[in-house]
This record gives C-alpha cells, sequence and structure tokens, in this order.
C-alpha cells in the first residue's frame, strides 16, 4: 500500500500536469487567434466561435491546478474537496463539449462555398476590401482560387479580369500575383490552371480546399486535446480523494 507521502507525490504530479496542459492549450490558442484575425477559418478557435471561452478555460484549469498543488502540500481537505467538485464538473463539461463538437463540426457548407464564389466573380478588383481580403488569403494560405474546385479558374469571370485586360491585345492575365509561387508570365498568363498547379507556378491547392482541410486538422486536435484534459482531469480526481481519505496528518 502506497504511504501518505508517496500519494501526496503522485496528486502534486496530477496537478502539475494540469497545469501544462492548461499553458499549451493556452498559448496554443492565443496563437492561433492572433495569427488567423481575418479567415473564417477553423471559427471554433475565434473570439467569435468560442476561442475566448477555451481561453479562460486553460486559464481556470492553471488556477485549479496550482490550489491543488497548494491544497495538498498544505494539507488543506475542504480546499481539496471543493476542487474535486469542479474538476468532477469539469470532466463532465468536457465530455459533453468533445460530443457536440463532434456532432457539430466547422465545415464550410455549399452557402459558405457560394459566398466566396459571388465576391470574387462580382468584386474582386472592384471592391478594394474584398479585393486585398481574398489576396490576403492566398498570401497567407499559400493557396489560389476560391471555388473549392483546384480545376476552375473564377478569376476569368471577376471585374478584375476585364479590368486588368482591358487594353491587352497579345496573352491575357489570368492570374493575380497572390495566386503565383513566383510571380512571372508561366503563373499570370497560365491558361489551364490545374496544370499550372502541377507544374509548380501556382499554388498547389484552392484556398476552400485548404481551409477544409486545415478545420479538419483543427477538429483532430481539440478532439484529442479535449481527451486528454479530461482523462488529466480524472486523474487528479482520483488521487486527491485518494489523499483525501487517507489519515489525517
Amino acid at each position: 500500500m502506497l504511504s501518505s507521502e508517496a500519494i501526496r507525490h503522485i496528486v502534486i504530479v496530477t496537478y502539475s500536469a494540469n497545469i501544462l496542459l492548461g499553458i499549451i492549450s493556452l498559448t496554443f490558442y492565443g496563437i492561433t487567434i492572433a495569427t488567423n484575425p481575418y479567415l473564417t477559418v477553423g471559427e471554433s478557435f475565434t473570439f467569435k466561435g468560442g476561442g475566448l471561452i477555451k481561453i479562460f478555460s486553460s486559464l481556470a484549469n492553471i488556477t485549479i491546478g496550482i490550489l491543488g498543488i497548494v491544497g495538498v502540500v498544505q494539507n488543506w481537505r475542504i480546499l481539496l474537496k471543493i476542487i474535486v467538485c469542479i474538476l468532477a464538473c469539469a470532466v463532465v463539461t468536457n465530455v459533453v463539449i468533445l460530443v457536440m463538437h463532434l456532432t457539430n463540426r466547422n465545415t464550410l457548407t455549399k452557402s459558405d462555398i457560394n459566398e466566396y464564389r459571388e465576391k470574387l466573380t462580382k468584386q474582386y478588383g472592384e471592391d478594394e476590401g474584398v479585393t486585398s481580403f481574398l489576396n490576403n488569403g492566398q498570401e497567407e494560405e499559400l493557396c489560389c482560387g476560391w471555388s473549392g474546385d483546384e480545376k476552375e479558374n473564377l478569376f476569368l469571370q471577376s471585374p478584375w479580369y476585364k479590368l486588368v485586360n482591358a487594353n491587352v491585345t497579345g496573352k491575357k492575365t489570368t492570374l493575380p500575383d497572390s495566386c503565383c509561387l513566383e510571380p512571372g508570365p508561366k503563373c499570370q498568363q497560365a491558361e489551364n490552371l490545374k496544370e499550372a498547379r502541377e507544374k509548380k507556378y501556382v499554388h498547389k491547392y484552392d484556398c476552400l480546399t485548404k481551409i477544409s482541410n486545415k478545420d479538419a486538422f483543427y477538429d483532430l486536435m481539440i478532439s484529442l486535446w479535449a481527451v486528454f484534459t479530461s482523462l488529466c482531469q480524472a486523474m487528479c480526481v482520483a488521487s486527491t480523494m485518494v489523499s483525501i481519505m487517507g489519515p489525517a496528518e
């Protein structure tokens, strides 16, 4: 049977792990939000989609971890009992959130795709805000196009295409610089978008494809993180209960 000192060390380790998870998740969510201020990529990571709640949750984990260690070191059983109740609720909450997340993932809907297509075909090159938004997205995400189809070049249907080729008599410009791995005629005047991608003149993926792939990755990370956090919190509950039920010092 483990001694009370050994149990105390185990409890401290579990709470330390909880603090570490909180710090990692806080850093991860903070960086993700700071580096994706404009795209609707993985809205579960934005302030709009609950990123702020996740940051507060991470801070709560860190605080509970610190209080748990203090409670164990000082043998404050009332504090430990309160923490056990909070963590038990947190485990249940995490499981519920995980189930909700898996059943309601942030994926691009047909409406989202149509919205991007409409912005490009009707406003790109004419509306400065939309043009800047789409160009920034392509440069940041290293992608080209907003149709969801690697073969389709919607720029040919945009006001930009008419504007940039208004006085051109020779080969026309078909893609903006933001689409190009290296700006030049092989990219800018590409007639076949799929072929230009394969020859590495143009970014490999359509932006909506890139967003969907990133969302899928984020979904996986969120799910795994929820599982790890729940396990860590459950271990804190179990080890603390063992400590509480031990003989008082």
